[in-house]
């Protein structure tokens, strides 16, 4: 094999990375977390600005990507950054890695207002006073989650992409998901088919997380109402032959996840929809179920009140009405009993004309 030779073209613009962070955290860290941290040492060699929100929008990320990267550098002791009493980010301090000590993340930064939170400023009169070299850290030979993402990639039998990997940091760091919950959730996504990434976090954020599910045990009775209603949905609208399509999940989601609906009132309101419309509409069934979650419906016989109601108020409707046409006929004996002619046009200007002549 021939030696490859590089060469640098230009030794302008550049921006320098430590010679052991390659060593160090290169091999460890996930590609986005990489970006983050070229760009910051980018914007910090430049003097350049730094917005959580021009960020995300760089580096086409939502600001929780930025957050999640930036913890995930701090918890390696590459940076510190401190917020304000209103949970804004006010000053990041990278650690210096070219020389052979690397402050370890304290946690947060000192609480100190301004650069005094960086740097010690002597005080006027007096010596400054070089700070204590702290003990170099540990080095951390792999990401905390790494044994986590190697089980979520045997469960899928893929290979995970960044959509994975932040989910996973996510849940187990923000959401707290216990691994047992965690890899049901893979489990069950590879199952029903479904792997992209925001399917599984609409499944564990909002079916699990907003509905206080922390257990795999909770889970796995979701997960199997889920089943049951979806074939009662299918049954009773006579589908068989095809799974269903991605927008009809969604209304299924919807109705079990969103809006936590018993398993008789699906069932109920796809009868309705089948009666009134003779097929399998589930936009028609989603306005049932709509209206009866809106009004805080239950039970099956919470729901035919509500619907007895409608047609008692209907009917009413319908006399009033009937009412105020009879009001608005003519009464009898009057002019109109009379029959009205109809002259034509012609006949009409003839008779006023004679009439104008009379005057």
């Amino acid at each position: 094999m021939c030696k490859v030779v590089l060469k640098n073209g230009s030794r302008r613009a550049v921006t320098e990375v430590p010679d052991r962070f390659i060593h160090e955290y290169l091999a460890d860290a996930n590609g986005s977390y990489l970006k983050l941290y070229l760009l910051l040492l980018h914007l910090m060699q430049t003097n350049g600005d730094f917005h959580i929100p021009a960020i995300a929008e760089r580096l086409d990320w939502s600001e929780a990507d930025v957050k999640r990267a930036m913890n995930y550098w701090r918890k390696k002791g590459i940076l510190d950054y401190r917020l304000n009493e209103k949970d804004e980010l006010t000053h990041i301090e990278m650690n210096d890695l070219m020389s052979d000590e690397t402050k370890p993340a304290s946690g947060h930064l000192a609480e100190d207002s301004g650069e005094a939170a960086f740097r010690a400023q002597p005080t006027e009169g007096t010596e400054p006073v070089e700070p204590a070299k702290p003990k170099r850290p540990r080095t951390v030979l792999s990401d905390p989650n790494k044994e986590r993402y190697q089980k979520c990639e045997e469960i899928l039998g893929i290979t995970l992409d960044k959509g994975h990997l932040d989910l996973i940091s996510c849940l187990h760091d923000e959401c707290h998901f216990k691994d047992d919950l965690l890899y049901y959730l893979f489990e069950y996504c590879r199952e029903i088919g479904k792997t992209n990434p925001r399917y599984m976090e609409t499944i564990a954020v909002q079916g699990w997380f907003n509905n206080n599910i922390t257990t795999k045990s909770a889970a796995m009775k979701a997960t199997q109402k889920y089943r049951d209603d979806t074939r009662v949905i299918m049954d009773t609208f006579g589908i068989s032959g095809r799974v269903l399509g991605s927008k009809e999940l969604e209304y299924v989601d919807i109705w079990v996840n969103g809006w936590d609906m018993p398993t008789e009132l699906i069932e109920l309101a796809c009868a309705k929809t089948l009666e009134q419309t003779g097929g399998a509409k589930f936009v028609y069934a989603n306005s049932i179920l709509e209206k009866w979650h809106n009004n805080e419906i239950h039970t099956v016989s919470e729901a035919n009140l509500l619907t007895q109601e409608h047609k008692d108020s209907l009917e009413k409707n319908k006399k009033t009405d009937k009412i105020n046409r009879e009001a608005q006929k003519p009464k009898a004996g009057s002019f109109n009993d009379f029959d009205q002619r109809d002259y034509p046009e012609e006949q009409w200007n003839e008779m006023m004309s004679k009439l104008r002549k009379w005057d």
